[in-house]
């Protein structure tokens, strides 16, 4: 059984030699570059390296350089250069990739924390008071309605609703409940 094994540990150990071999090639310059397109070279690659071909190519295409949204299109660094005439050339892959209609990442993830932290601060208030401000002021991405259709949703006057509403505002305004959201007071995006 001590055969099996250092049968099967010979291919690993020259193959490795073989990987040596290849990289002090590429260091001493005789080959520098492969080129991406080359099949033929990644197929002599595997031969020597007696690995699959697949791996090979995989491998390479693990070392191709990333590109940045920040990068122009062209692949010059640096801003726009006027030229160009309406063209791609100049712009960014940002400026041609990007949906204009929607929100950035980062506003995104601002507006949800910023709606759960309203939510938590409503869920304080009774159902009653925090239907009625939610009704009231469009919170929470419903629309604002008036006093008079809040009151006959509830089957109440716009009197007594405005009453409601008073004393549900008064409650967020006291500091154990509005220090949830507190803090979007001074980081306000716009």
């Amino acid at each position: 059984q001590q055969k099996g094994t250092e049968a099967m540990a010979a291919p690993a150990s020259s193959s490795k030699k073989k990987a040596k071999k290849v990289k002090a090639k590429v260091a001493d310059g005789e080959e520098a570059t492969l080129p991406s397109s080359s099949d033929s070279t990644f197929a002599q690659i595997a031969r020597h390296l007696d690995v699959e071909e697949d791996r090979v190519t995989k491998l390479a295409k693990l070392m191709e350089d990333p590109v940045s949204f920040e990068q122009n299109v062209d692949g010059r660094d640096g801003g726009r250069d006027g030229s160009g005439g309406g063209s791609v050339a100049g712009m960014t892959f940002d400026e041609i990739i990007g949906d204009e209609g929607q929100d950035s990442p980062d506003l995104f993830a601002y507006n949800e924390r910023l709606c759960t932290d309203v939510k938590n601060m409503l869920n304080t208030l009774s159902e009653r008071e925090r239907k009625i401000i939610t009704l009231r002021y469009g919170v929470l991405r419903n629309r604002q309605m008036t006093l008079e259709q809040i009151g006959s949703e509830f089957n109440v006057t716009r009197e007594r609703i405005r009453q409601i509403e008073s004393r549900a505002l008064r409650k967020l305004r006291q500091p154990e409940r509005n220090s949830i959201v507190f803090d979007y007071t001074e980081s306000f995006p716009m």
